[in-house]
Parts: C-alpha cells; structure tokens; sequence
C-alpha cells in the first residue's frame, strides 16, 4: 500500500513540474534544429560560382512551427547556408543570371545537410505554340520554313464528326511564325514523336520504331523504315549528309538512303532523351533532369544548359519536340 501510495506522488509530481501554473500550458518539447548549406558550382566546369542566389521554402514540416521562405546569395567560394532549419520537407530553386530555374526537392532528417549545387548555362528557346487541343505536336523548321503537325476538329459551320491530322505550314518573317499552308497529314492517328528536314524530305519518328519519309513538295509518304529499336526523336546533320535519331538512353546515326542500317552508336545511362536537334551540333533533351546538353564532334558533352523561355524567362520542363530555325534560334513544342 505505501509503495503505491509513493508510486502516485511521484507521477502527480512529474506532472506538476510540466505544468504552468500560471498560465495552464503544458511546457512544449525542445524542438531540434539543424544546419543545411552548400555550394554552388558551374555544371561542366566545376568551379564555384559567385552571386547565385538559393531560396529554401518549406512544403511540410514534422513539428508544429512555421519556416517562412528564406533566401541566402553565395559567396566568393559559392556557398551558401541556412540556419536553423527543422526536420521537414522543403523545396529549393536557385537564381542565375536573372532566372530561376526549377525547384528541387529537399528532406531534412535529424542531422545537418549539405548539397553542391550545378547550375547549368542558360539557353533561350521559344514555345512555337499550335492550334488549342492539337496533338502530335511535331515540329521541324527548315530555314524560315516550318512544318508542324497538329490535330484538327472541324468548326461550326461542318460537320462535328469531321477530324483530321493536318501538316501546317508556316513562314517566319521578323521571328514571328505566319500561317501559308496545308496538308492532310500522312501520320494520321499516329504517335508521331518528332520530325526534321533534310535537303529534299521531311524524316519523321513515328513510335515506337518506324521512321517515315516524306516529299517535301506534296507532303506524300515516300517510304518508311522498320528500326529494330524505339525511337523518340529524329534529326539531320547537312554538314555530314546523315540521320541521327534517339532512344531512352541512345543515339544514333544513320545512313540516309537507308536509316536502317546504324553507321555509329552512343549510350547515355544517365540520360533520358527525349528530343534532339542540329544546329553546328547535335543537342539533345531530357525531360527528366530539364537539361540541353551539347555534343562536339567526338559526341563528347561540351556543354550543359538550362532551357529557358525566352518570354517568362523560366526555365522550361518537359518538352515534345525541338527544332532550330535559319538564325540559329531554338524552337519547341509543349506535350
């Protein structure tokens, strides 16, 4: 009896020493509190980069305090650092040159973080745009000359069954794309990945792994070419008369009077490509890491970019297809 009686005044004590009793609040738990920071460095070159500015912003926090967003500008050495920070879920987005690019997810344990940070170059392209509830959105530019492929439903005045897969065709006068043409697509209701120019036809990927061929002057099929692989995206090199298209992780060239046969290959493990185009070059898309990455002749990386909207000046995500125009300015479609 007195072992329980003492049992009972020992927990009403510790109860007691929790308690305000001026106020009746329960005394809250210490909440941790850690370090996160980091440097900021060039993509391809490594070196630390000066005046790049990191913002930290808090999606979900696992105590109950509030983490207003916080910015920090990197130094001399690139770095950067925020603290405290609490255990949560964050995003962060870095500014560059004016722009930011896209946010990053973050999670904060209980320990201090840190993080190196590559910032790639910025590369300015322009969303060519297409007719609203188009699909396929494949696009190929030839000088001031485009060819996009787009879905079509027929107006008020016809009709409402009437659809249709229409190849249209733009001029480019000042940078602005004008309307001149059309054609009854000859990928109708097919997936239709990417298209581009070569000297007297239009090449187009059509997936999984059929590549068409066709006449640029009555937009006919000329041929197509079973590939023994998937293919998501198609380009030609008039410097070396040559086809190069693309897989999830692969590259490849071809002959062009018959794609079929592969004259070289590459394997990109750490890439996803979805989209490629030559412009003194061959560039490649992956829309998983939101990167450009440009080839040299060796097909060795030269440099790594971030696609950026040249109207919004944000960084642009996926894309469908890309293609550059006569001045060398790059052009995209969104899925």
């Amino acid at each position: 009896m007195v072992k329980t009686r003492n049992m009972l005044f020992f927990i009403l004590l510790t109860t007691l020493s929790c308690w305000n009793r001026q106020d009746h609040d329960v005394t809250r738990p210490v909440i941790p509190h850690y370090y996160f920071n980091g440097t900021a460095v060039g993509y391809d070159s490594g070196e630390s980069l000066e005046g790049i500015i990191v913002e930290l912003a808090a999606t979900k926090m696992l105590y109950d305090i509030q983490f207003s967003t916080q910015t920090d500008t990197t130094d001399s050495s690139g770095h950067f650092s925020f603290d405290p920070v609490y255990p949560g879920y964050y995003t962060w987005k870095v500014k560059t040159d004016g722009c930011w690019l896209a946010k990053q997810k973050l999670e904060i344990a209980h320990h201090d973080s840190s993080a190196i940070i590559q910032i790639p170059q910025l590369f300015y392209a322009r969303d060519f745009g297409r007719l609203p509830g188009s699909a396929h959105p494949a696009l190929a530019i030839n000088g001031s000359t485009a060819w996009l492929n787009e879905f079509w439903r027929a107006g008020e005045d016809t009709p409402p069954f009437i659809t249709s897969d229409l190849v249209r065709v733009y001029k480019q006068k000042n940078q602005v794309w004008f309307f001149e043409n059309w054609y009854i697509s000859p990928f109708y209701h097919r997936n239709l990945t990417s298209m581009t120019f070569s000297r007297e036809f239009l090449y187009a990927c059509v997936a999984p792994d059929t590549l068409y061929i066709v006449n640029v002057l009555d937009c006919q099929l000329s041929g197509k070419f079973q590939l023994s692989q998937n293919i998501t995206g198609v380009a030609f090199n008039p410097q070396q008369n040559c086809i190069y298209t693309c897989s999830k992780n692969n590259l490849y060239r071809h002959e062009t009077e018959q794609p079929v046969n592969i004259v070289q290959s590459w394997n990109f493990d750490d890439q996803t490509l979805s989209a490629i185009a030559y412009y003194k070059g061959i560039y490649t898309y992956d829309n998983n890491s939101y990167l450009l990455k440009k080839y040299n002749t060796g097909m060795n990386i030269e440099s790594t970019f971030a696609l950026i909207d040249s109207d919004s000046q944000k960084q642009i995500a996926n894309i469908y297809d890309m293609s550059f125009d006569g001045y060398g300015q790059l052009w995209i479609t969104l899925p």
